[in-house]
């Protein structure tokens, strides 16, 4: 953005002519990109799923884990047992509850400092309230001290995902999920999305509601501490569906089989899959996209069958 417009603002026209971001995952149908609240009851398993996704992406990413409520005996259990099952997230630094006593410093001065030393590119926080200042539970004061945890990953890019309790809910009366955070609303007005983990009737589940994207619901599997998504090509499909709808369109013509280029055409013609007519040389670009995505495999000769590497159907 023009930093002109800080001090001008944007029109109108200004403001509707400027592109929408692509939606930017830390983590595809888990995690999005900005800053985060991971939410559950007590003793429910959200630990874990952070420790999996850190550790998930800890060979790719910096990451700075503030594991503030384990003592140094827990925290070493934890990962050795994630070490145990063949991950090795060399880009990975861990803080935990000693530390924090042994610096004697402030929770909040302490993070801050950590945080910057690390540099990292996606910051996790196990609890908010293990670092965020005590107040009097009003709605601007939580949102104040909410912002000042999230001001430090702002700072340096950085995705944040914090950790927060919820109350017990009664499934047979719930109402908006997004209640079932603790504190006043300031707390959950100050992140960009509330992720809610709970496990009904024997599942595993994470219900989304952000600012970037699109409310989501995705069910995990979950096993001696990893977690898979239950119907991966699923979540693969929704997100391509809202930032890519050619492509998605592309995807789904092509049947989860070998096809080639004049077929998709066909198919997309006939079906009116696309909102506008897609040309030869159009399609050409999204199936290499595709293929850049990993989605698709191009042919191993001039003229041959592109094949999808999503087992999927076209009612999908």
């Amino acid at each position: 953005m023009d930093a002109s417009h800080s001090l001008s603002g944007m029109t109108f026209q200004e403001l509707v002519n400027t592109p929408i971001p692509e939606e930017r995952w830390v983590l595809n149908g888990v995690f999005p990109s900005g800053c985060s609240m991971l939410g559950g009851t007590i003793k429910l398993g959200k630990s874990a799923l952070a420790e999996w996704a850190a550790c998930t992406l800890g060979k790719e990413k910096r990451i700075a884990y503030f594991a503030m409520e384990y003592s140094q005996n827990t925290a070493i259990k934890r990962f050795k047992h994630l070490s145990m099952k063949g991950f090795d997230p060399d880009k990975l630094k861990v803080w935990h509850q000693h530390h924090l006593i042994d610096s004697r410093m402030p929770p909040l001065d302490y993070f801050r400092q950590q945080a910057a030393r690390h540099a990292p590119e996606l910051i996790v926080v196990d609890t908010l309230a293990s670092i965020k200042q005590r107040n009097s539970g009003g709605y601007q004061e939580e949102w104040s001290s909410v912002m000042k945890v999230r001001e430090e990953a702002d700072r340096m890019g950085a995705d944040l995902i914090l950790l927060h309790h919820t109350r017990k809910t009664n499934t047979e009366h719930e109402t908006d999920p997004r209640e079932a955070f603790l504190g006043s609303q300031g707390i959950g007005a100050a992140v960009d999305n509330l992720i809610l983990y709970d496990r009904p009737k024997g599942s595993t589940r994470l219900r989304g509601f952000g600012r970037s994207v699109d409310d989501f619901e995705t069910f995990l599997n979950f096993d001696q501490g990893v977690f898979t998504i239950e119907n991966e090509n699923q979540v693969k499909l929704d997100l391509l569906r809202r930032q890519a709808p050619a492509e998605h369109a592309t995807l789904l013509a092509m049947d989860g089989g070998s096809v080639y280029h004049k077929e998709i055409l066909e198919r997309l013609t006939e079906e009116g899959k696309t909102e506008n007519p897609i040309s030869s040389d159009r399609l050409y670009q999204i199936l290499n996209k595709l293929e850049e995505k990993g989605l698709i495999r191009r042919p191993g000769y001039r003229g041959g069958q592109w094949q999808s590497l999503l087992s999927i159907s076209r009612k999908v």
